[in-house]
């Protein structure tokens, strides 16, 4: 019925003269003067509004605040949750199959209980504490119009801790923070053999910071302490060199897994340094500290591997390494005697290398400079253009000494018959330039037998002008166009007989 009236009401013009009726709850203020008798009437009426509920206009002045909370009562589909509903569902036995989760709209929740008997009842006992804030959660979601809000996809810290204890030794709250390569990890190894486990419990927290700020589009790559120590003290990932993995030394890392943590040296000497790693990996990734080597490293290689020479190659000096290696550290008395001079040999890589770095910065803005033309620009601030004049071989130029005129063109450019007997055609059509009618009526190109003759083509040098002909009137234009002959005239005869 409301749609038969409004279709009537949509093809009809208001009579002439009428007072404006505002639609839809327009608000008075908005309305145009009444319309003057002489101004034509328009017949186009603005179509009803589809919805039949308030109007919330974000730019707006007046409607600048948000919908009132009865207001999302009338939205189809997103009303506001009631927390007695939702504690109904989650007492119940329904709430171990994730009723109360399908309920508030989190349906992956509600799928991960339907599977793991709410998480083996641990999720559904938890959830009878935590369920006001998760309603009030679900209802904050939801904006204007049913939209959901930016903040839907944002991580939880309780619901990490629920997802931790007992299924986080599967790595279930780090797929649920979007560290899938730390979740497959924890699914393979049963939570890191329980460490990476415990560790994760004390540093949850920072985890899903590092999620929420993921999903802000701020991707930090901070190194922690807590994970490298879950790395590097858990025995069979730590001996083989996961903490150097995640700490961006990949060579170390290799190394550890094909010696086992350099016989366990290694691997137990990182407990004690691992802070200083982690700070070293943070440098690094600032920039400020490029290929220095470290007095640690150097002896943590020295001892055993140090008979080879694997301090040798970490210090850039492979012969020393190679020698070391062939002949088990000169027979263990250059690798006894490397033990009181390490410090000196780190020493002196790291001066070295700084050296480099200055010399190559030195050379980088000097030909920076000298591309730029700096070191050209006067006081004024501004550069001087030099002029270079570059004279080409035949170019006319003005101001140089000019020689005698030559009369007529150049010999050589338009060549006469008969042509030169040097020339290469000449000398592949012998005879044929020699003939004087060639060059009005030039014979044929020979082909071989089988072959289309081609396109008579005349060279360029052969086309000559018309011949002269000597006509009746030339000797009349001859004698006009030559000056008259010289005459004395009686001044310049006065003027010889003057001087």
């Amino acid at each position: 019925m409301i749609g038969s009236q409004e279709a009537d009401v949509r093809g009809q013009s208001p009579p002439a003269g009428a007072p404006y009726q505002p639609q839809h709850g327009n608000p008075p203020s908005f309305a145009p003067p009444p319309q003057s008798a002489a101004l034509p009437t328009t017949t186009a009426v603005p179509p009803p509004m589809a919805s039949s509920f308030p109007v919330y206009n974000s730019m707006s002045e007046s409607n600048s605040s948000p919908p009132t909370e009865g207001t999302l009562n009338d939205l189809p589909g997103y009303s506001r949750k009631s927390l007695v509903e939702a504690y109904l569902l989650a007492i119940s036995p329904l709430g171990l199959i994730g009723a109360h989760h399908f309920y508030l709209r989190r349906y992956y929740w509600g799928i991960l209980y339907f599977c793991t008997i709410g998480l083996f009842g641990c999720g559904y006992l938890i959830d009878w504490f935590r369920l006001p804030f998760l309603v009030r959660e679900a209802n904050a979601k939801i904006t204007t119009y049913g939209q959901i809000g930016e903040n839907k996809n944002k991580k939880s810290l309780t619901d990490a801790y629920v997802l931790w204890f007992p299924f986080g030794l599967f790595g279930f709250h780090h797929y649920y923070l979007g560290n899938y390569v730390w979740g497959l990890a924890f699914t393979l190894t049963i939570g890191l053999f329980g460490i990476g486990w415990l560790i994760d419990g004390i540093q949850m927290s920072r985890l899903v910071n590092n999620a929420n700020q993921r999903l802000q589009g701020i991707n930090r790559s901070d190194k922690s302490v807590a994970v490298s120590y879950m790395l590097g003290v858990t025995p069979p990932v730590g001996i083989v060199g996961a903490h150097h993995y995640y700490l961006n030394r990949p060579v170390w890392g290799v190394t550890y897994t094909f010696t086992l943590g350099l016989l366990g040296v290694g691997y137990v000497s990182d407990w004690f340094r691992m802070p200083c790693l982690v700070k070293r990996a943070k440098a690094a990734e600032a920039g400020i500290l490029l290929e220095k080597k470290y007095v640690d490293d150097a002896y943590i290689l020295w001892f055993p591997f140090g008979l080879i020479g694997f301090h040798h190659f970490y210090l850039g000096r492979p012969i020393w390494g190679f020698l070391y290696l062939f002949t088990l550290g000169l027979l263990g008395l250059g690798w006894f005697i490397d033990v009181f001079r390490i410090p000196f040999l780190v020493k002196e890589f790291n001066e070295k290398h700084e050296q480099q770095l200055n010399a190559i910065s030195t050379n980088y803005s000097s030909n920076a400079s000298r591309i730029s033309g700096m070191d050209n620009f006067p006081s004024g601030g501004q550069q001087t253009p030099a002029t270079v004049e570059v004279a080409h071989p035949g170019a006319y130029n003005p101001t140089a000494p000019q020689g005698p005129a030559m009369p007529g063109p150049m010999p050589g450019l338009y060549p006469q018959a008969p042509y030169n007997i040097n020339s290469p055609l000449y000398q592949q059509y012998p005879g044929e330039y020699d003939n004087p009618g060639f060059y009005q009526n030039p014979a044929p190109y020979p082909v071989g037998p089988g072959l289309e003759h081609p396109p008579a083509v005349l060279p360029p040098f052969a086309v000559q002008p018309p011949a002269y002909t000597e006509s009746g009137d030339s000797h009349q234009r001859q004698a006009t166009d030559n000056p008259p002959p010289y005459e004395a005239s009686s001044d310049s005869a006065v003027g010889v007989n003057k001087n």
